[in-house]
């Protein structure tokens, strides 16, 4: 299993939002963190098999959650496993071929997962597989061009995936690939306008992508557009703040809100969203405790839940909030038992539960999970 040595998306984001930070005065959030009370509190669910660190997750569709990977425990990379909803309880899924961490996973419109890159092995970063749920079992297919950790995955309208940026080796690229299902094969696409490593990217209503952020020697204003279409890159402004560990969420309204993540001497509080019909990026609601390496989830009704990270402090937050978009505006959205640091993951369910677990509280991984947000006044 890879440890320090991975640039993997959430590990690598952590280690950087330690240099930040401790560079960074140790200011207190701009608001206090309220006690919790039996009604404003995250209900918790049955425990994973395994404590992980920057793992990552999908909902299949059978409703169940397959996790998988890890940057903690020895062999846990190797490791997957699924949480059924109805029953709130985890069972063993087959070992991945590979050791992964980070961002890497992908559910294809077949119902089939694809695992890609996330790994510094030099011997495996450019292998990809494919995860069955119905037989449960891991296939290896056919390597990427390219090798990448600290990337993004994205699966287009097309039923491809969108594989950008990253570290290949230890340089950070810009290169892009496609991978198409239906033959098992990668091709490369044009390379973004920017390298970045630990960036967003978020697929639109209209079929394009946004890339945000991100860091290449420094946090990252920068976005730009991927159009499958012509299979081109094209700025797209730049955000208020450099951002580099934050989330990025697709809003029903079809603007992408942004939030949390590093500045060079500063957690960003402000979130912002970015508009693709105007091409405009204007700032909205701030954040009661800033915060990086968090989740974002949006829920059935529209609203968007932000759940752990670290605080200016470098500790995990256990206040949870929610974004109103109708308003701009963020409320409180209850608390976890214990605070859920970077590489903990979040996914919703079909039932519009939000499942979160996992993540890095110095110095070890967390084996607990939660379900929430709880229904607030």
């Amino acid at each position: 299993m890879n440890s320090s040595s991975s640039f993997s998306r959430r590990f690598s984001v952590s280690c950087l939002t330690l240099l930040l930070v401790l560079a960074a005065p140790m200011t207190r959030p701009c608001a206090a963190d309220p006690a919790s009370s039996p009604g404003h509190a995250w209900r918790s669910a049955a425990s994973p098999m395994l404590a992980r660190n920057d793992a990552d997750a999908v909902l299949l569709h059978d409703g169940r959650v397959l996790l998988a990977g890890d940057s903690n425990f020895p062999g846990g990379g190797h490791t997957s496993e699924l949480y059924d909803p109805t029953t709130d309880s985890w069972e063993p899924a087959a070992n991945l071929n590979v050791d992964r961490q980070g961002n890497f996973l992908t559910l294809l419109p077949d119902g089939r997962v694809l695992a890609a890159g996330g790994t510094a092995s030099i011997f495996d970063r450019e292998t990809a597989e494919i995860y069955d749920p119905i037989s449960d079992a891991w296939t290896l297919t056919n390597p990427m061009k390219v090798g990448h950790i600290d990337h993004t995955v994205t699966l287009l309208l097309n039923g491809q995936v969108l594989v950008a940026g990253g570290y290949k080796g230890s340089e950070i690229v810009a290169a892009a690939e496609l991978y198409d299902p239906a033959r098992g094969s990668w091709s490369l696409t044009a390379s973004m306008t920017q390298a970045r490593a630990s960036h967003t990217a978020t697929l639109l209503t209209d079929g394009r992508v946004l890339v945000a952020g991100g860091f290449k020697n420094r946090t990252l204003f920068s976005a730009e557009l991927y159009d499958p279409s012509s299979g081109t890159w094209v700025p797209a402004g730049s955000m208020n703040f450099s951002r580099s560990g934050q989330t990025t969420t697709l809003l029903q309204n079809g603007q992408v809100l942004v939030v949390g993540g590093n500045s060079p001497d500063h957690l960003v509080p402000q979130a912002e969203l970015y508009d693709p019909e105007a091409d405009s990026w204007i700032l909205t609601g701030t954040l009661s405790v800033p915060r990086t390496d968090q989740t974002a989830n949006l829920l059935p009704d529209g609203r968007v839940v932000v759940v752990g990270g670290w605080d200016n402090n470098i500790a995990p937050i256990r206040q949870a909030e929610i974004y109103t978009s109708a308003t701009g505006l963020w409320t409180l959205g209850g608390r976890t038992e214990v605070g859920l640091g970077p590489g903990h993951i979040g996914v919703t369910l079909e039932n519009g539960k939000v499942l979160v677990t996992g993540g890095l509280t110095k110095p070890h991984s967390q084996n607990v999970a939660y379900l929430g947000p709880p229904r607030l006044p």
